[in-house]
């Protein structure tokens, strides 16, 4: 069985995270890794001894005795620059971290080479691939929904690029992200967005970012979903991370990636997952690009081109303190 040459661009935290799990799937060759920090390139080499090491992405892409099939790309959103073009343009897949970018313009630039060269795409928004999630689109097919609400409260994230808007975005691009794919994976196409936001809790030097914010999503099927931000939290085990869902007959709760509560009237079903999902989301990528099945991916590049304007729409609106309507 052919096995798949993968190149990693970006060796932090969550680099290693994936490097973590493709080397529990033997159908993987980590052949190479990628960054600009010399000691994390060399801390991250001693897992995967054979891997070429480069300080730049061209020099990657310039080696063909690599043979890359697919690159997973980790890097802050502010800074792929041509990653995913010049991997389009080679016909290399590409799994990447979210959000894919933070101008819209760009991204769909890129969407347009994606799909002109039909390689398999995946963006990192793993909680889709929970079988918990699945079992909610599955149960929504027999409910009216009228209201959601969704919260990502949670402590600040210590990376010196996340307090600095124009390298991440803020919160709601960066972070709570993953409560707008999984609202948009539900639900389909949002219609409207009005948002407020402020600071005033957190002391931390040199941020941009909102403290706090909350969201008013319209989507098109008249569904109506309150998203609420906040980045104040002492600690992480004081996070409130997650979503409910209120039809006429029932309240689906999920508590992010751990804990799913379906209430019909009387009735309270309470179910756990203990799986991988980042592992889960990267398997099924790897599959889909052994078997050039596309219909695999869960989250595919366009998947991530739309949650990126949602909540870019939700950052103008906070700037302009009005409705903004998406296309």
């Amino acid at each position: 069985m052919k096995k798949i040459n993968v190149g990693i661009i970006g060796c932090g935290w969550f680099g290693n995270v994936h490097i973590d799990n493709l080397l529990q799937m033997g159908s993987v060759n980590i052949v190479a890794l990628v960054s600009t920090n010399k000691i994390k390139l060399e801390i991250t080499s001693k897992k995967v001894l054979s891997a070429k090491l480069f300080d730049n992405h061209y020099d990657m892409f310039n080696d063909k005795s690599l043979k890359l099939d697919a690159i997973v790309l980790c890097l802050p959103p502010a800074m792929h620059n041509d990653i995913e073009s010049i991997a389009a343009s080679l016909g290399i897949c590409m799994y990447i971290e979210k959000p894919i970018g933070l101008s819209l313009d760009t991204v769909k630039q890129i969407q347009k080479q994606i799909e002109d060269s039909s390689i398999i795409t995946c963006v990192g928004y793993q909680a889709l691939c929970n079988p918990l999630l699945q079992e909610i689109k599955t149960k929504l097919k027999h409910e009216k929904v009228g209201l959601v609400q969704g919260n990502w409260i949670s402590d600040f994230p210590q990376v010196y690029w996340w307090r600095d808007k124009l390298l991440s975005g803020g919160q709601i691009v960066e972070q709570s992200t993953h409560i707008f794919s999984a609202l948009y994976y539900l639900f389909g196409d949002v219609k409207s967005i009005y948002a407020q936001g402020t600071s005033g809790i957190n002391n931390y030097d040199n941020s941009t970012v909102l403290d706090y914010s909350s969201c008013i999503l319209t989507f098109k099927s008249g569904i109506i979903a309150t998203i609420m931000s906040g980045c104040y939290k002492d600690d992480e085990s004081n996070s409130q991370i997650g979503f409910k869902i209120h039809s006429a007959t029932t309240t689906i709760s999920y508590d992010w990636s751990q804990k799913l509560t379906i209430q019909d009237g009387h009735s309270k079903i309470t179910k756990t997952n203990d799986e991988n999902n980042h592992f889960n989301c990267m398997q099924l990528f790897i599959n889909a690009v052994m078997t050039n099945d596309k219909t695999l991916i869960l989250s595919d590049y366009a998947h991530g081109v739309k949650v990126l304007e949602i909540t870019l729409c939700a950052n103008q609106s906070i700037d302009l303190g009005q409705v903004v309507y998406l296309d």
